[in-house]
């Protein structure tokens, strides 16, 4: 987790997109299987698919039109795709969710979260 830890200083000016993919990336290169079944249960949200190996099926989901396709981007480092269009408190909610997923101490994803902030 100490990987963890040196990036919340690393990402600390980057935008909230950015700073998500970075987390779900690192989470990704920490533990593929775990983060790969993580990213499969967090799944969607009001019928948005939120993380896929597939960008057109993320992209399908979006079809009330109000979303364009560079809402959808590539996490690093891994096959899947992030919808990223998403408010800065629902970032925090599906990334906390993934991070107790993937067995991230509570204390450590509280200064993650803060960083959203």
């Amino acid at each position: 987790m100490d990987e963890i830890k040196g990036n919340i200083d690393r990402v600390r000016w980057q935008n909230a997109v950015d700073k998500y993919l970075s987390y779900l990336s690192l989470l990704y290169q920490i533990n593929p299987q775990i983060a790969k079944s993580a990213f499969n249960r967090v799944g969607t949200a009001r019928k948005r698919i939120l993380f896929s190996e597939s960008k057109s099926s993320i992209v399908g989901s979006l079809r009330d039109g109000s979303y364009s396709e560079t809402s959808v981007q590539k996490i690093g480092n891994s096959p899947f795709y992030a919808f990223v269009g998403l408010d800065n408190r629902s970032k925090s909610k599906f990334l906390d969710e993934v991070m107790q997923i993937c067995t991230v101490p509570v204390s450590l994803r509280s200064e993650v979260l803060a960083s959203f902030n």
